[in-house]
């Protein structure tokens, strides 16, 4: 039987940067999801080929970018609005949408679809089939670490950078595995972590960031094909956009974040 198939893209709103991507493969027997490939490619059709090679009869993609965003300038999307509501208060709402702003992630859903990948949320639990999400990695990384508020490791001197990306890379070695189901802290996984403190130079600092957000959106649409609506909630709709997030009140609560040693 072949195994599901999770994809992570933290894709580049521009086709001119590069995004990140990463393959988690869910071993049923074990309940745990294991990363078996990464990537940084900057073409649709580069990101389409990567796809294709790691697609199979059930493969879920999460995918941090507006998917769907039909509304024109100035007028938000109702699931940006929600979900800067909910978790505003740990910094981690969300940058307006919209059709214009977007149009690069709508390209990419069509092409995906073309593929049999289907944007719609509403799919039960473990079933089979082709699906993609958008996810957003700040507030999954909230619910999912259980964080006062996000991880910056987006913006600022390098070594400002270096140190939040060691704390999401920390996170995922020791929180994931705790979780169910559990992300196998295997060689592939803590060999991408020791890279945040290894690599030098600012662009390949930035792909090692692009590729650990990819890992947290593919857990995050493995979590949601696990679990559903029990663990997850789906801000919005396929009407007007939608964002897919962990959410777990009793996991809501703050503690302090560490660092990677």
């Amino acid at each position: 039987m072949v195994k599901p198939v999770f994809l992570g893209i933290d894709l580049a709103w521009g086709d001119r940067n590069p995004s990140g991507l990463a393959a988690l493969r869910f071993d049923d027997r074990r309940r745990k999801f294991v990363l078996f490939s990464h990537a940084c490619l900057t073409s649709d059709d580069e990101i389409i080929a990567w796809v294709r090679s790691h697609r199979t009869p059930t493969t879920v993609l999460g995918i941090d970018a507006p998917i769907v965003a039909p509304n024109p300038p100035g007028v938000g999307r109702p699931c940006d609005g929600e979900v800067t509501s909910a978790f505003g208060k740990f910094h981690a709402g969300t940058y307006p949408a919209n059709r214009v702003k977007c149009a690069r992630p709508v390209r990419l859903r069509r092409k995906l679809e073309r593929l049999g990948f289907q944007p719609d949320p509403s799919f039960r639990a473990r079933s089979s089939g082709r699906r993609q999400i958008e996810v957003f990695p700040h507030p999954a990384q909230v619910v999912l670490f259980n964080l006062s508020r996000i991880l910056t490791y987006k913006k600022g001197r390098l070594s400002r950078r270096r140190k939040g990306l060691a704390q999401l890379a920390s996170h995922l070695r020791r929180d994931l595995p705790r979780l169910r189901p559990a992300l196998a802290a295997n060689a592939a996984l803590r060999e991408l972590c020791k890279s945040v403190i290894t690599v030098r130079g600012g662009a390949k600092l930035k792909a090692v960031e692009d590729i650990l957000d990819a890992v947290v959106c593919a857990y995050v649409a493995g979590y949601y094909w696990f679990w559903g609506k029990r663990r997850c909630r789906v801000f919005g709709d396929i009407r007007t956009g939608y964002i897919v997030v962990p959410y777990r009140p009793e996991r809501l609560k703050p503690r302090a974040v560490s660092v990677m040693r």
